[in-house]
């Protein structure tokens, strides 16, 4: 499947998630109207704090911002819980499944758990990890809330792995605002982004620029051009910033 492609299935059970079988169908349709704010929501929920994780309520997507207090292993269990602290409140994160070989970080850290969906146990809330959960460990000696603009130099579409480098600087994306900016899916020269970073990750684009060249002409004696072998001025390229919305 390709990004930023519309799909049609058949045979599929819907829950938390799509889940598909040896039955069902993955064929490719014509693009189709739908609310991309769910889309993006969905990819990249609102970052928040341990006390408003846990006023918040069951199946809602969050991403977390807390200090890392430990983790809980089970060995007879693929799980792990994450103790995660802010402003004197206490919220477990259980790892399920692959998401228990992310990498941990180390204890006091400050970190951001993005991608994760508030339930209830046993009268407690608590947050469990999703297919788009990921941790990142906040560098408290940068800016962890910096606006980046620039040209991107260079751009990886690697479907877990992809970044773009702004100002020879490499910043993770996701593979949906990675497609907003490169929508053939390859990398184009002369393109300008202005985004929001947070902790060398993408969060938000803000702008987009195209650079274009523009050739602008005016009338002048050709005789004269000839003869001192000169070109016009006005016939020199001209940069034209076109800003796409």
């Amino acid at each position: 499947m390709k990004p930023d492609g519309f799909y049609t299935i058949t045979n599929a059970k819907i829950g938390s998630a799509i889940n598909v079988s040896q039955y069902s169908k993955v064929m490719e349709s014509k693009p189709f109207d739908y609310d991309k704010k769910v889309e993006k929501d969905f990819l990249n929920p609102k970052v928040t704090t341990v006390a408003e994780a846990l006023t918040s309520p069951s199946k809602r997507r969050l991403s977390l911002s807390g200090r890392f207090e430990g983790v809980y292993e089970n060995e007879n269990a693929k799980r792990r819980i994450l103790n995660i602290t802010g402003n004197n409140a206490t919220i477990a994160v259980k790892l399920w499944g692959a998401k228990t070989e992310l990498k941990m970080p180390e204890k006091k850290d400050n970190v951001t758990i993005h991608g994760l969906e508030i339930s209830e146990f046993r009268g407690k809330i608590e947050a469990n990890s999703t297919s788009t959960t990921r941790i990142t460990v906040e560098d408290e000696e940068e800016d962890q809330s910096a606006i980046m603009e620039g040209e991107v130099e260079a751009a990886c579409f690697e479907e877990s792995d992809s970044s773009i480098v702004i100002d020879g600087k490499c910043l993770a994306i996701d593979n949906f605002l990675l497609g907003q900016i490169f929508k053939e899916v390859r990398y184009v020269e002369n393109v300008f982004v202005k985004v929001r970073q947070e902790a060398k990750r993408v969060e938000e684009i803000i702008l987009i620029c195209l650079l274009k060249l523009q050739k602008r002409t005016c009338k002048a004696d050709s005789k004269i051009e000839q003869e001192n072998g000169t070109e016009n001025d006005c016939q020199r390229n001209n940069p034209i910033k076109l800003t796409v919305f």
